[in-house]
């Protein structure tokens, strides 16, 4: 699976790739930015875990096409990317 993101312009860029039990977000030219494991799916929704920034999690929310974020300091998901393509 390959998520595809963009910024609020519109601008792609990067992607969420399912990289074998797990995920890894990438920028444009395919370098891995960060690797979660995937907790839980649901209803059009990956729950990922961010492996190596302890409190950070990802939700793909491919329902309402966002990306959304929280950690320690912020629980409430709030939105950081649009998904605009799902392969």
């Amino acid at each position: 699976s390959e998520v595809e993101v963009c910024d609020n312009a519109g601008n792609v860029i990067g992607y969420f790739k399912k990289n074998g039990n797990g995920w890894v977000e990438t920028d444009l030219y395919g370098a891995t930015k960060f690797r979660f494991s995937e907790t839980r799916s649901d209803q059009g929704v990956i729950y990922l875990s961010d492996k190596d920034r302890q409190g950070v999690k990802i939700n793909l929310d491919l329902t309402n096409k966002e990306v959304l974020y929280s950690d320690r300091n912020n629980t409430t998901p709030f939105g950081i990317y649009i998904i605009s393509k799902v392969k």
